[in-house]
């Protein structure tokens, strides 16, 4: 959500946002942002996120105050613009990890561990699914999904061994495009566990080696994780929506990033491997990850999308384009109603007759493509040619 200032002066704001389905307290999504400085003539955009967990249509409402003597409302939306949601939710748990959801991997090389995958190496037990790294890391394992998955949430509750020189990692891949989110890479080193998430990008012609296109900072896994010595296993959590993802660790944001490229991965299988990392430095033991929850929701949103144009004659017609669908108003602005998340291409007549006059108008930009939900307004300006 975007606010400017139009004050001669810097002033504080901060938003909240409601999303309800029914418009009635006590609401499904209720969050104030921090408060915000923004410089006269500014503008800052603040962020919200928010995972449904159930299917319906959502309403917005928020609120935008300012610090003039007190904290003052100074804008406001009531109720507008749904968001159709559609959630399907997967879970398993331990018993339904068989060949039908789940597929250990055959043996294969990886490039960079120690040693190969080995079927054998990862084991079915009855408090969790045990992915082993054995024999100095000449043997490591595997596990992938055997459905894909596409915009959601993804959640795993696993444990590990402190030995150094091994990675576990929870990802999503797809095999076909090579498209990468590795949601938590852990390594084991003397000295400490460090974590970090990557997104890697599939070449496009098929061939050659996907490209790294974020990577977030590496940090001390120690510092994320619940305190609590209870606990069966610690939580990690991916939210991923179009060009946007969020990494939790035990309830804590752990990293973040809009990238363009996220919005065009789809089908990606669930991933979970173990293996030594580096050839000059074996595994000091045998290791194992132990997965005991893993839950996937998949969220499908629709959105409003608003064309709005400034300089044409009230009253006479004009159209957008959206995916090849055509609308046309004779208004100031154009709706497209259930637009799902992802890149949409539009279109606009570059000009348009004048009437009584015969000129023309043209419009400054005249097609282009958004990301939505991360863009739901296009404005498009149309000038007098004689």
């Amino acid at each position: 959500m975007t606010v400017t200032n139009q004050e001669s002066a810097s002033k504080t704001s901060q938003v909240r946002l409601i999303l309800d389905r029914n418009q009635v307290s006590s609401y499904d999504f209720d969050q104030t942002s921090s408060q915000v400085t923004i410089i006269a003539g500014g503008t800052f955009t603040f962020t919200f996120s928010f995972t449904p967990t159930l299917s319906g249509t959502y309403y917005r409402y928020a609120v935008i105050n300012t610090t003039y003597n007190s904290n003052t409302p100074t804008d406001q939306w009531v109720w507008g613009q749904p968001l159709v949601v559609k959630v399907t939710v997967t879970s398993f748990t331990i018993p339904s990890w068989n060949p039908q959801n789940w597929e250990t991997t055959p043996n294969f090389q990886l490039s960079t561990p120690t040693g190969p995958f080995v079927a054998g190496n990862v084991l079915i037990r009855q408090n969790g699914v045990e992915l082993n790294v054995t024999d100095g890391g000449s043997k490591n394992s595997q596990i992938l999904s055997a459905d894909v998955f596409g915009f959601g949430t993804v959640e795993a509750a696993f444990t590990f061994s402190r030995t150094q020189y091994v990675r576990y990692a929870f990802f999503l891949f797809d095999p076909n495009s090579q498209n990468e989110i590795d949601i938590v890479e852990i390594e084991v080193e003397p000295n400490g566990v460090w974590a970090y998430s990557t997104i890697w990008k599939g070449p496009s012609d098929g061939g050659g080696q996907p490209t790294r296109v974020w990577t977030s900072e590496r940090q001390n896994l120690q510092n994320f994780l619940n305190a609590d010595s209870t606990l069966k296993a610690h939580s990690y959590k991916l939210i991923w929506v179009s060009d946007q993802a969020y990494v939790y660790i035990d309830g804590k944001l752990f990293a973040t990033v809009q990238d363009a490229a996220l919005a065009s991965f789809d089908k990606m299988k669930i991933y979970f491997s173990s293996y030594g990392f580096d050839k000059t430095r074996p595994p000091t033991a045998d290791s194992s990850m132990v997965i005991l929850s893993v839950r996937q929701s998949a969220t499908q949103g629709t959105y409003t999308v608003v064309f709005s144009e400034t300089g044409f004659p009230t009253g006479y017609a004009w159209s957008v384009k959206l995916d090849g669908v055509e609308m046309t108003s004779t208004t100031s602005s154009i709706t497209f109603d259930a637009v799902p998340t992802g890149y949409h291409s539009w279109s606009a007549l570059s000009s348009w007759p004048s009437v009584p006059d015969l000129a023309r108008y043209v419009a400054q930009i005249s097609s282009g493509t958004i990301s939505v939900p991360s863009q739901t307004s296009v404005q498009i300006v149309l000038r007098h040619t004689v």
